[in-house]
């Protein structure tokens, strides 16, 4: 299963043909190569005489051609390519579900698709491990020499802003997490998916990562998987959420995903409670 999507890209210059699915750093290459210098987030599918970059999508076999009908003009390449992606290498148990779906044009829209394509994740997951870390804020004044930290109850009124940031950063690659793992780590039991998120506890907000399974994790599949999260987001693939500064009321606030010193760690649900409960016992919340 394996839709053939492509768009036609126009500037009044050049004219660029992009098969679909790519990385995010391909796709900018082959913009940048043909004069364009917009990211593939805000480049959208507008095919209109006038405008500076038209943009048309298609599909050059019947899947791709059903597929393509889910776009519209506030859709971007960026969305394009994470749909193709998603529709390219389901997972087995999902294959033939999909294609029946693209082709009976059962989404009306992007949002439809990656919906139903989180439910039928969940469909095929039996168990929910949930995992907390710590978050580091920060606060960098207009004429401040350097940033001062601020605690993680400072995040409580920008949770929205700290979740559009996150889908920024998904947006720049069509890396699945949950995929990813599973190639990198060939665990005896691999994960369904592998969901980034935010959860205000007691006023502070942390990190969580909501890994969905078949079964529970043995000790140690749960040791390497907490390992390996910690990894990306320290130095991997959320490495780069504290370049997404956030407008605050007291300056240009940003956020790390490494905690700091002995506030650095990576709790499973029981943990997190064992944790919440001694900082309750301490006067710490």
């Amino acid at each position: 299963m394996k839709p053939k999507v492509s768009a036609l890209i126009q500037t009044r210059a050049n004219t660029l043909v992009l098969d679909f699915p790519k990385s995010i750093a391909e796709l900018r290459v082959a913009l940048l190569q043909s004069g364009i210098p917009e990211p593939p987030r805000d480049i959208f599918l507008m095919d209109n005489e006038g405008d500076p970059i038209r943009v048309k999508v298609y599909g050059e076999d019947e899947l791709g051609k059903h597929l393509a009908r889910i776009f519209s003009e506030t859709d971007d390449l960026a969305k394009v390519n994470t749909v193709v992606f998603l529709a390219t290498d389901p997972r087995t148990e999902l294959r033939e579900e999909m294609r029946q779906s693209i082709l009976s044009d059962k989404y009306g829209s992007v949002g439809d698709f990656l919906t139903d394509v989180q439910q039928m994740l969940q469909k095929l997951s039996g168990y929910t491990e949930s995992f907390y870390f710590p978050l580091s804020p920060y606060i960098q004044e207009t004429f401040a020499d350097e940033p001062y930290r601020v605690s993680s109850e400072y995040l409580a009124g920008y949770e929205d802003e700290l979740l559009q940031a996150l889908e920024d950063i998904r947006s720049r690659d069509t890396v699945n997490m949950a995929q990813y793992y599973n190639e990198h780590c060939s665990p005896k039991q691999e994960a369904i998916s592998m969901d980034w998120s935010f959860e205000e506890i007691r006023g502070q907000v942390y990190g969580r990562v909501d890994v969905q399974l078949k079964e529970p994790l043995a000790p140690g599949e749960k040791l390497s998987m907490k390992d390996w999260i910690r990894g990306q987001n320290s130095d991997g693939a959320f490495e780069s959420f504290e370049d997404h500064g956030i407008a605050a009321e007291d300056g240009w606030l940003t956020v790390s995903f490494s905690g700091e010193g002995q506030q650095d760690f990576l709790y499973d649900r029981h943990e997190m409670d064992c944790y919440l409960a001694q900082q309750l016992e301490q006067g710490g919340m």
